[in-house]
């Protein structure tokens, strides 16, 4: 018997999506609306009933790629910060950004462009900076550390995990590994926890 066909999505959906890819792509002052909708089959003015403008269709894409990262960060902040609940901190968020690179991809373009990008990438990234800044300030590694080294090690963790999502397709090329299968997150994952541990074992 055949199988139902699977529903298609909703519109909206369809134009997030197409969005998402565009505007990590291109950056958002590259991306037209009419391209987004053509990617989609829909007329440009059509577009405009599920969203108001380019900025508003950009700010769904960012909510969308941010709220279930922000959930991560909260939940582990929920808890105690032991080495072990870090290192599983620390694979949930390898994952997610190797599950969704478009993430970093939009991060970078945000960065670069500056403006009206960069302070929304900054409202949206402030909650999670400023709650990992929580985790890492509670941790026993940080019990021997001054108050401003926290930001560059916050920084340090971050920019591994955005820069190996970033130049995942420059790494393929140059060492014939994919960090972003799940042999990478595997290996990126051991990878951060060694450097948290070290960091803890400096404390002793």
């Amino acid at each position: 018997m055949a199988q139902p066909a699977t529903a298609a999505k909703p519109t909206a959906e369809r134009l997030l999506d197409a969005a998402e890819e565009r505007f990590a792509r291109h950056g958002f002052d590259a991306t037209s609306l009419a391209d987004v909708a053509d990617e989609v089959g829909i007329r440009t003015p059509s577009l405009y009933s599920h969203f108001a403008s380019k900025q508003e269709l950009y700010e769904a894409v960012m909510d969308r790629l941010f709220e279930p990262f922000l959930s991560l960060h909260e939940r582990f902040l929920a808890g105690d910060a032991t080495p072990e609940a870090v290192a599983e901190y620390l694979g949930q968020a390898t994952a997610y950004h190797a599950a969704n690179p478009n993430l970093a991809r939009l991060i970078q373009h945000a960065s670069l462009a500056g403006g009206a990008q960069l302070a929304l990438l900054s409202r949206r990234w402030q909650p999670i900076f400023d709650r990992g800044r929580e985790a890492t300030a509670r941790s026993r590694a940080m019990s021997h550390r001054s108050p401003e080294s926290l930001p560059w090690i916050v920084m340090a963790f971050s920019t591994i995990l955005i820069g190996t999502a970033t130049l995942a397709p420059l790494y393929r090329a140059l060492f014939g590994i994919d960090p972003l299968d799940a042999a990478g997150v595997e290996a990126q994952t051991r990878l951060l926890d060694e450097l948290n541990r070290s960091l803890d074992r400096a404390g002793d």
